[in-house]
């Protein structure tokens, strides 16, 4: 992680194509942004959805928790990662 003053960049890859370009994730005073960094993929540039990611980051209906449920149909309630990890184990050692 790279840190200047009031600025964080953190190394990540763009969340859209299976190209997976390098690309920074930059927490500054006005809100978060990206800034294009040199990969193999995308040798230091971006798409338009590449340069409009943090968009969803800031999405009132993005989800910022894990949701289960109860029983089958049942309502979606909100757990903890920890109990939402556990669950994940379980069920995959059941179906080993």
């Amino acid at each position: 992680m790279l840190e200047l003053d009031y600025i964080t960049a953190t190394a990540t890859h763009c969340p859209y194509c299976s190209l997976q370009c390098g690309m920074y994730l930059v927490e500054s005073e006005n809100g978060p942004t990206v800034a294009a960094r040199d990969f193999p993929t995308n040798a230091g540039g971006l798409c338009q959805k590449g340069w409009t990611s943090t968009a969803l980051l800031q999405h009132p209906e993005r989800l910022t928790t894990p949701l289960m449920r109860d029983c089958k149909g049942g309502e979606l309630r909100p757990i903890s990662w920890d109990a939402a990890l556990d669950r994940i184990v379980e069920a995959i050692q059941a179906a080993q």
